[in-house]
């Protein structure tokens, strides 16, 4: 079980930040926020495979919608945060 057992998830926020994402989109942004909540400093690696089976979605779904998911995210220290 994580450190913090609850995702506070502000939907105000949440619908206004992502309206420009697709479905596909934000469905791996959500599963990546939730996969970082249960990591050690909420700290995502720097690693695409790992990435993209945790947003559910194949190597090549990834590598399209990468760009976008990642706006959310900054790469620092070998991890996304």
């Amino acid at each position: 079980m994580s450190q913090f057992p609850h995702l506070p998830l502000f939907t105000d926020a949440f619908i206004a930040d992502t309206g420009h994402l697709s479905a596909a989109e934000t469905g791996a942004y959500l599963m990546l926020l939730m996969m970082a909540w249960r990591l050690p400093g909420c700290r995502l690696p720097d690693d695409d495979t790992k990435l993209a089976r945790w947003a559910r979605v194949d190597p090549r779904a990834w590598a399209r919608m990468k760009p976008v998911v990642m706006e959310f995210w900054t790469l620092s220290e070998g991890g996304w945060v």
